[in-house]
């Protein structure tokens, strides 16, 4: 007797989340040149056909992590601002020197990354 196999899921199948917060980690580690499909389709033990399955191209996955970085950052502010107990001056002196905090993502990064974005 034959066993059907399912192929729609994979049992180690990536989400797009997963490549997203890897291409994440692989940009800290090696800026944006280190972003290549099969090296981290080994890393997540997969082929690179799990990376076709979730983006067009590099360039759609870039814009996925940096879409990702801005709202972990935004969500990062509006939790600390919700925390504050002092006075709203305080608050907003606090934001704007986010502004200037340059993670370790916005400095290994090449500067095409964020033009891209606007």
């Amino acid at each position: 007797m034959s066993e059907s196999i399912d192929r729609s899921s994979p049992k180690n199948a990536a989400t797009k989340e997963d490549w997203i917060l890897l291409a994440y980690k692989v940009l800290n580690e090696g800026g944006v040149s280190a972003i290549k499909v099969v090296p981290m389709a080994k890393r997540l033990n997969l082929t690179s056909g799990s990376f076709y399955w979730h983006f067009k191209n590099v360039r759609e996955l870039l814009d996925e992590v940096l879409r990702y970085w801005e709202q972990e950052l935004t969500d990062k502010v509006i939790a600390k601002a919700k925390t504050f107990g002092g006075p709203p001056e305080l608050c907003g002196q606090s934001t704007n020197s986010l502004r200037l905090h340059r993670s370790p993502l916005t400095t290994r990064c090449d500067d095409q990354l964020f033009c891209r974005s606007n």
